[in-house]
């Protein structure tokens, strides 16, 4: 069945033309590879094959037919194929709230309160899609298939989406999928984590929170165990590194995007946190990971 008065709603302002759509499905061919760098918090759903991600860490997870992968923000992936494969993503551009009445933050009060809990990697984390979520993927894969692109509706499809996780898997279960982004400032931390690659600076981050340096450090060490400049630089590192050694980029587009403001700052910083220049890392034979964590 397609859509009918297909003028009419592509035509629509809540149309979304985007390149990351809220929803997407994709398809990806067997041997295929990318980049994954998310600036928000993605669950990607695989609904056929087998796909592989490795986190910009080295860390690395398979997602396999029936599973679903959450991916956190502020980090970078590179995926390949194993099989024909087929994805549903789902991008989380605001903070998730599993229903109205109980968020993130409710989450984490349970696991800080369960004795048995052990904390978790910021790998991906996986969940199997129990019969309810196949149905409701089915029909919501259709849906997209047949070209809806409306924000509105993705807007109520991730709201849905959300309600489903919260109503049919235990808290355990949701604790353990969602850790990488758990923690006792969650408002704080995923600001951190969704804008950090906004800014150049700790001070500029401070700032956009309205924050003095001092407030911004003692609220930002006891949830990432590291100070903050030194945890945006390995971000950056990882980011960059990924870029230089998965793309084909210019050196120059790579600065420029990473917001270096010459190619001579761009080579010292490499050679700070990846060890090597950026020609080293993209054609040497080794690399010095040690310095990004």
């Amino acid at each position: 069945m397609s859509i009918l008065y297909q003028n009419e709603h592509s035509g629509c302002f809540n149309y979304d033309r985007s390149e990351k759509p809220q929803i997407e499905v994709k398809r990806v061919a067997k041997g295929d590879t990318g980049i994954l760098s998310l600036k928000e918090n993605e669950i990607v759903f695989v609904t056929e094959g087998r796909i592989r991600f490795v986190s910009n860490d080295l860390s690395s997870c398979e997602g396999l037919k029936g599973q679903m992968l959450f991916l956190p923000a502020g980090r970078n992936y590179s995926f390949g194929a194993l099989a024909d494969s087929a994805i549903t993503i789902f991008r989380f551009y605001e903070s998730i709230r599993l229903c109205d009445n109980f968020d993130l933050e409710n989450l984490n009060e349970e696991k800080a309160a369960a004795s048995s809990y052990q904390p978790r990697t910021a790998s991906p984390r996986i969940l199997n899609i129990n019969i309810l979520l196949w149905h409701y993927l089915d029909g919501l894969n259709d849906l997209i298939e047949e070209g809806m692109r409306c924000r509105s509706f993705f807007q109520i499809k991730i709201k849905e989406l959300l309600l489903l996780l919260h109503s049919f898997y235990t808290k355990k279960e949701l604790q353990d999928f969602f850790s990488p982004i758990l923690s006792d400032d969650m408002a704080f931390s995923e600001y951190v984590r969704l804008h950090w690659k906004d800014f150049h600076t700790v001070t500029e981050l401070a700032n956009s929170m309205h924050m003095t340096h001092k407030q911004f450090y003692n609220r930002f060490i006891p949830i990432f165990g590291t100070r903050p400049q030194r945890w945006m630089n390995e971000g950056r590192a990882r980011i960059i590194h990924n870029e230089i050694t998965s793309t084909r980029k210019q050196f120059k587009l790579i600065a420029a995007e990473n917001g270096f403001a010459s190619d001579t700052h761009f080579t010292r910083f490499c050679k700070k946190e990846l060890g090597k220049t950026p020609t080293e890392v993209r054609y040497g034979k080794t690399y010095a990971r040690d310095n990004v964590k």
